[in-house]
């Protein structure tokens, strides 16, 4: 549709050639136009919001440039009744057109859903996609993952990539899709999905219908009209979509080949069940719940009632899709897989083994409450790697005065600068430089990653300043670390010492003073002496 009209000022060669040839325009037997529903969802605004795509709502001015005999073929997989009424009017249809209608019942998509733990960022809910002890020759299955948001694709996926082993990320196994991607990776992104080289696709809704298209001034380039993946066995959409027939173009991107099973699973926000539903919306059943006339309105206000009832109701899935498309086919409920839905009025399975059937699709259980996290140990802040900053203005003033110094004792100085010896910039991050990593005038030359000739001209200078600045403040050494003294829980007081013995007292007598010496005299010595002689 966008060939048609105007991109940006610039007219493409197709509605030139339309608007200007009529001999082109009358070679124009028959138009067909595929996902006719877009020109309704996406061309036309509804309920205050702007026009997704405003050229698929005027194809009607394209149709008066066409002969008259020209024949219109409109096909779409979800046609609600809504819609049905409104398509022959905006494509200008003739009078006694013709619908025909089939059944568009996939019979082996078997339908799922389950809350989402937490909020939508909780990627955790997705970790199903991939086995918890993943290796080869395990196979992954052919997984397509729907999230609206192009910044939570890319996060989602790199969430389910970091599940793999180390050794098999960043491999190509899990990719993300949306439409500003570039042009080459999305066609790789596309051939490596479709042959099994990637396992998982997390998408936004570029991959289930025509979305991706790039605009220059010159030329419009066609990245992807429709998307066929074949194989895929699990159908993720991770939060509820806007409306019915969005997510009814997602539930067709599954089991493409009717001889294999596949699974739609829809994980949606909690908030879902405890919206009040309006007593009736049979005109536009995919109304939002809230009609916001803000610009940025919230994805409560934004989601339809149609894609809030189907979750909230007991009815089978497979019968609440076929009433809100008005299909009426015998085979509209027919199924040929494992299972039907996850309903409980349904009768297409038994709901006493309905999570044993569900894991075979799923890789891992899904999510019912959040993992503990591991409180991860706090690391040690490293030691400092710079010079303290009050050492760092005293040694740049030095630096300066020698430059100053030697500058002016230069003859050609009048030619060479002061920033020929160093420059400021030089200066800043010499400073901060530890002095432990200074040990001598190289090292100079290594931090500033000057030449030969300037390390044997001014390094040895600029390293003797350091030096000696060093030398006469030394750096600090760090106090020692107090040991802080763990306290004991839940232990009982010590008991008091006992009282100590009584002392006993014993009464020493008092030492008698020593008799003194008589003094030796003459008279004394002779006298014994006589005696002897007797």
């Amino acid at each position: 549709m966008e060939q048609l009209d105007s991109v940006e000022g610039h007219i493409p060669r197709l509605a030139q050639a339309i608007r200007g040839s009529s001999f082109f325009k009358s070679n124009i037997r028959h138009v067909t136009i595929d996902e006719a529903h877009c020109t309704q969802t996406d061309g036309q605004p509804k309920h205050g919001r702007k026009a997704f795509r405003p050229s698929y709502g005027k194809f009607h001015s394209f149709r008066l440039n066409l002969p008259q005999s020209c024949t219109v073929l409109a096909l779409s997989a979800t046609l609600p009744p809504y819609i049905l009424d409104a398509l022959p009017r905006s494509l200008r249809l003739s009078p006694g057109y013709k619908i025909i209608q089939i059944s568009v019942n996939r019979p082996n998509i078997s339908y799922a859903s389950h809350p989402i733990i937490k909020n939508i960022t909780t990627y955790a809910n997705i970790n199903f996609m991939i086995p918890a002890d993943f290796h080869p020759p395990m196979v992954i299955p052919s997984t397509l993952c729907f999230i609206d948001g192009k910044k939570e694709v890319a996060a989602a996926s790199r969430h389910v990539d970091a599940l793999l082993p180390p050794q098999l990320r960043d491999q190509g196994i899990v990719l993300h899709y949306h439409s500003d991607m570039t042009p080459d990776y999305l066609e790789q992104a596309y051939e490596a999905f479709s042959d099994g080289r990637c396992r998982v696709l997390i998408a936004t809704r570029g991959a289930a219908m025509v979305r991706n298209l790039d605009s220059s001034i010159s030329h419009l380039i066609i990245l992807r009209k429709g998307v066929d993946f074949p194989g895929v066995k699990l159908v993720v959409q991770f939060g509820i979509p806007q409306d019915k027939c969005e997510e009814l173009q997602r539930v067709g991107r599954a089991g493409r080949s009717t001889t294999d099973n596949a699974l739609y699973i829809l994980l949606y926000e909690p908030w879902v069940l405890d919206v009040t539903l309006p007593e009736s919306s049979e005109a536009d059943p995919d109304r939002p719940v809230i009609c916001s006339t803000k610009k940025y309105p919230t994805k409560q206000e934004r989601t339809g009632v149609a894609m809030v009832k189907s979750v909230q109701c007991k009815l089978c899935t497979r019968k609440y899709n076929a009433g809100h498309t008005n299909d009426t086919a015998p085979d509209a409920l027919d199924f040929t897989g494992l299972f039907c839905c996850d309903k409980p009025g349904c009768g297409g399975h038994d709901p006493s083994g309905f999570g044993s059937i569900v894991s075979q699709f799923l890789c891992r259980p899904l999510l019912t409450v959040l993992p503990i996290p591991v409180k991860a140990t706090p690391k040690r802040k490293p030691p400092t790697k710079r010079r303290l900053k009050s050492d760092q203005l005293p040694i740049k003033n030095l630096i300066g005065a020698w430059r100053s110094e030697t500058h002016a004792q230069d003859p050609c100085r009048s030619v060479r600068s002061v920033s020929w010896l160093i420059d400021d910039a030089q200066i800043k991050s010499l400073i901060t430089v530890h002095p432990a990593s200074i040990r001598s005038p190289i090292d100079i030359k290594n931090t500033l990653e000057e030449t030969d000739e300037w390390y044997r001209t001014n390094a040895f200078a600029i390293f003797d300043i350091i030096q000696d600045y060093d030398t006469k403040h030394p750096i600090p050494l760090p106090k020692p670390r107090k040991r802080q003294r763990q306290q004991k829980e839940n232990v009982p007081p010590s008991p008091l010492p006992p009282d100590p013995p009584p002392r006993l007292f014993i009464r020493i007598p008092a030492r008698q003073p020593r008799p003194q010496p008589r003094p030796i005299t003459q008279s004394s010595v002779i006298a014994p002496l006589q005696s002897i002689n007797l």
